[in-house]
């Protein structure tokens, strides 16, 4: 299996450790603490239960307290390098178009 390390993301999330964090992924929005960011995964503890969610999953990240300005603009730059992602990865004209 491949996988895609995406080292902007990895270090964001490393200086989110131990933080309370919203998660929106591909299959919808996750709160939790980050417990731990491995490059191709991170792990979410949620109340009793504990989720490893992969990176390429990841739409966006928000702390639930900023700390910083650097903070802030760190997590709107990757949320806006997410969305560009995202819009190269599918392509709508063919979702449209094809037949249900």
């Amino acid at each position: 299996m491949i996988s895609s390390v995406e080292p902007f993301l990895f270090q964001t999330l490393q200086s989110t450790l131990g933080r309370h964090v919203v998660i929106q992924t591909t299959k919808g929005s996750m709160r939790g603490r980050l417990t731990d960011v491995k490059p191709d995964h991170l792990t979410l503890q949620m109340e009793d239960a504990t989720f490893l969610i992969r990176t390429q999953e990841i739409v966006w990240v928000l702390p639930k307290a900023y700390s910083s300005a650097f903070a802030r603009w760190s997590f709107m730059l990757l949320f806006i390098h997410k969305q560009i992602q995202f819009r190269r990865t599918y392509d709508y004209t063919s979702l449209l178009n094809r037949d249900l």
